[in-house]
């Protein structure tokens, strides 16, 4: 009787399997389903948009003339306003560490003033200087903390730009015009500054970026002619901005 049991138990362990083996695999449930890592590394490109301050620094010089004494004199100046462009980069990640690369350009537009205010030997009361500079660009290292999906960072490079200079010059008597000259040159100083930015889906990440930029200091050529003679005039100019920009980044490595 016991071997009749056991014989039959086996048979029914049996059926059961060879039927189990024939029945097709059920897929996991929906919310048992894996889900993709997030992570920073990879390239991006973006806009960004602002508001930036520009403080210029002039210095100009005029060596002892037939025509005039020598003058030296110094003048500040600063303007402010809406700045725009885009960037591109690439993020690498190791664990929560993420170093990157960027590049970017802004459409600026600060124009600064500086009028003489006293007169001199030679600069006088009716003299004004000017400078105007329409844009700006970066190339940038970046290194920082990931906290999941929020990035802390900060952020510095070499700073480009283009400056403008312009001088105007009064006869001193009724401040009417004599002579007026500009010269541009190009700025190469460097930039520094931090941000966080946080992404709204794998591919899209908004963030907010401080930076500090001197664009060095650059000579200029102020001389001009008048009554016939040249006078010669050495100038120097510097740019230092301050600006705050939100960015829009679209990621390609969190599809």
């Amino acid at each position: 009787m016991t071997s009749r049991i056991i014989a039959f138990a086996a048979a029914l362990a049996t059926g059961s399997a060879v039927h189990a083996a024939d029945l097709p695999m059920r897929a996991p449930p929906a919310g048992l389903q894996s889900v993709p890592i997030f992570t920073w590394a990879g390239p991006y490109i973006g806009l960004n948009a602002g508001y930036a301050e520009g403080r210029y620094s002039f210095d100009l010089t005029s060596p002892r003339q037939p025509l005039t004494p020598g003058q030296s004199t110094a003048l500040r100046a600063s303007d402010d306003g809406l700045i725009g462009g885009a960037q591109v980069g690439y993020n690498w990640q190791l664990g929560t560490f993420v170093v990157g690369l960027e590049g970017d350009v802004q459409r600026v537009r600060q124009r600064a003033s500086a009028p003489v205010t006293s007169n001199g030997a030679f600069f006088g009361v009716g003299d004004r200087f000017e400078a105007r500079s329409d844009w700006a660009a970066s190339l940038r290292g970046r290194a920082g903390v990931a906290i999941d999906r929020v990035l802390i960072y900060a952020t510095g490079g070499a700073a480009f730009s283009q400056l403008r200079f312009g001088a105007r010059y009064s006869t001193g008597v009724g401040n009417t015009l004599l002579a007026s000259t500009s010269d541009e040159q190009s700025l190469v100083g460097w930039t520094l500054g931090g941000g966080i930015e946080a992404a709204v889906t794998n591919a899209v990440s908004l963030g907010v970026e401080y930076r500090y930029t001197d664009f060095g200091r650059e000579r200029y050529d102020a001389s001009f002619v008048a009554f016939g003679q040249p006078f010669r005039v050495g100038g120097h100019a510097d740019l230092r901005t301050h600006a705050v920009m939100g960015r829009l980044n679209f990621r390609f490595a969190g599809f």
